[in-house]
């Protein structure tokens, strides 16, 4: 909706495109971060509990929310405009991240008190980041996806001149936020991510 009233309904017609390798890329992820591990809860005969279903829902939002982005955006300006957005909210999300790890300003205590997920609250004693998605893997994952984001705009033209130490800033923050939840899903998905 945001988009929709800043742009206009441009010539009325949504572009939907193809699938690319971000799309196989998504699929890979929803596989191996959430269906095969609520499948093996599954066959040892566990139920999946309220954070299973987060990490479910937060992978398919983080889609979603690409295809949306990809659907209402028409122009390179545009685009650039919205991956600097994008970017801008993943820098506060994992500063949170970082001052809850690092115990500044009583933030852990806050995101405890607001957040009733239960890692939120297992982040008081472990020391490990969930900042505001309130779920380690989910988490990892956004800040890797956003590390991606900022080291392809650094290789492009929009990553020089002004812009260049915001994103050399929001790849470090990205990047540092991501191994701050101590999970594998970020250890696996920010090589991948940066293509290592």
């Amino acid at each position: 909706a945001v988009l929709y009233t800043t742009w206009g309904p441009a010539d009325g017609a949504v572009q939907r495109g193809p699938l690319l390798a971000v799309d196989r890329a998504f699929a890979l992820l929803f596989v191996c971060g959430s269906v095969l591990p609520l499948a093996v809860l599954l066959f040892r005969s566990d139920f999946p509990t309220a954070e299973d279903t987060f990490q479910l829902l937060s992978l398919l939002k983080l889609y979603l929310g690409y295809r949306l982005v990809l659907a209402l955006v028409h122009t390179e300006q545009q685009m650039l405009t919205v991956a600097r957005l994008m970017l801008i909210a993943s820098v506060v999300v994992a500063t949170v991240g970082l001052l809850q790890v690092a115990r500044v300003a009583d933030v852990h205590e806050l995101l405890a008190r607001y957040y009733s997920a239960v890692q939120v609250r297992d982040s008081l004693e472990l020391r490990r980041a969930t900042s505001t998605l309130g779920v380690w893997q989910a988490l990892g994952v956004y800040l890797a996806v956003h590390a991606a984001l900022a080291l392809a705009l650094l290789r492009t033209a929009a990553g020089r001149g002004r812009w260049r130490p915001f994103l050399l800033v929001a790849l470090g923050c990205n990047v540092i936020g991501s191994l701050a939840t101590m999970t594998v899903t970020a250890a696996l998905a920010l090589p991948i991510a940066l293509g290592l």
